[in-house]
């Protein structure tokens, strides 16, 4: 539920002007926008509205269609030469179909029809008021980075404006390659910490993987949280110890992974000699494999390499055989072993087969995540 008192406080810089025909119903609206905004400014004259705007640019304009002396197409379209990144909420009596698209092709911010009701119009002026916001931060994003700050200040420079702002940002975890993504809002932000809300089911998957990725437009970059400092379940709130921006996004998978937890047996040769080490599927796809080695095969880094995988896995009473040259991709050291990712180039049968196995296996995942 939108917190009305918040709204008021984070919103007393946002200038607003009413133009109406109606001086009735300006006096009524002027009292309903005052609860919110403080710069509040009314006029029944299209004409001297304009004349105002010239001296000073307003955030949002509300405006009925039907204006005394100037038509309101062209009010409009004056309005966006005096200040293009002016939010336009436009009311009419009348939605003519040619009224629609002539507003539809000036981009205006909403459309509201009289008799105009309270909760109409104030879902109107959040809708303007984030786009505002939007373009506030991506200004000062670009202010900052002009300024030369260094990575880190300017990285949590644009985090407290994604907080004041109240945007979402999008939280990215994988349980067992299944994704779990979900809305978030920064409540708290500081050099050695960040504080997330968001929903019970977004923190079970951040539990079960102990970090997650943050994902904004506005952000530019990905942002790694790791080292949870305290989860509150009841209060929907998660705090990270350790944050950083990094190149790679969630959102450039581009196909599904799962893990396999099926008994399973994996041969791998490169240049024809067989691999005689533990070897096992972290996780798969319809093409590629990230495969846990404890040893690195002779000769896999060779650009002129040949490497082939066979892949059986058991799946209930039945035996899904994949076989398929593959190509090296990149490989990660951990304490004891290495795990090692291969594209894969399986032939159509085995392609369809092994997205069938992905599917079953997404929905064992699903139903095994909503158990936790």
């Amino acid at each position: 539920m939108l917190d009305l008192e918040k709204f008021r406080r984070e919103n007393t810089s946002i200038s607003l002007f009413h133009v109406d025909s109606s001086v009735k119903f300006l006096e009524n609206s002027s009292l309903f926008l005052h609860k919110f905004f403080d710069d509040v400014t009314t006029s029944s004259d299209g004409i001297d509205a304009l004349e105002i705007l010239k001296i000073i640019p307003c955030d949002i304009l509300i405006t009925d269609i039907e204006l005394p002396n100037i038509n309101g197409i062209k009010f409009i379209q004056e309005v966006k030469k005096i200040s293009p990144k002016t939010q336009i909420i436009v009311i009419t009596m009348h939605d003519s179909k040619e009224n629609l698209l002539e507003l539809l092709s000036l981009n205006i911010s909403k459309l509201l029809t009289k008799p105009i009701h309270a909760p109409s119009l104030f879902e109107a002026l959040i809708g303007a008021v984030s786009e505002i916001n939007k373009q506030k931060l991506a200004t000062l994003s670009k202010e900052k980075v002009d300024e030369g700050l260094d990575e880190k200040n300017s990285m949590i420079q644009l985090l407290k404006n994604l907080k004041s702002s109240r945007e979402p940002i999008q939280l990215h975890n994988y349980y067992k390659g299944l994704s779990i993504t979900n809305n978030a809002y920064i409540e708290d932000i500081g050099d050695n910490h960040i504080t997330f809300k968001t929903n019970n089911m977004q923190q079970k998957a951040i539990q079960y993987e102990s970090k997650t990725l943050a994902v904004s437009e506005l952000l530019g970059s990905t942002l790694l949280c790791k080292n949870i400092l305290k989860l509150e379940f009841n209060s929907e709130l998660i705090e990270f110890k350790d944050f950083s921006l990094q190149k790679t996004s969630p959102i450039t998978r581009k196909t599904v992974r799962v893990s396999v937890n099926n008994e399973h047996t994996v041969i791998l040769s490169v240049n024809e000699h067989l691999f005689q080490g533990d070897i096992s599927i972290s996780d798969i796809s319809v093409d590629a494999a990230k495969l846990n080695l404890d040893a690195l095969p002779a000769g896999l880094h060779k650009d002129e390499n040949s490497i082939n995988i066979t892949i059986i896995i058991k799946n209930a009473m039945e035996l899904l055989e994949l076989s398929a040259s593959a190509k090296y991709l990149r490989e990660d050291e951990n304490d004891s072993s290495y795990s090692v990712v291969f594209l894969l180039n399986f032939e159509i049968g085995q392609r369809s087969a092994l997205i069938k196995y992905i599917a079953k296996r997404q929905m064992e995942l699903i139903r095994e995540f909503k158990r936790l």
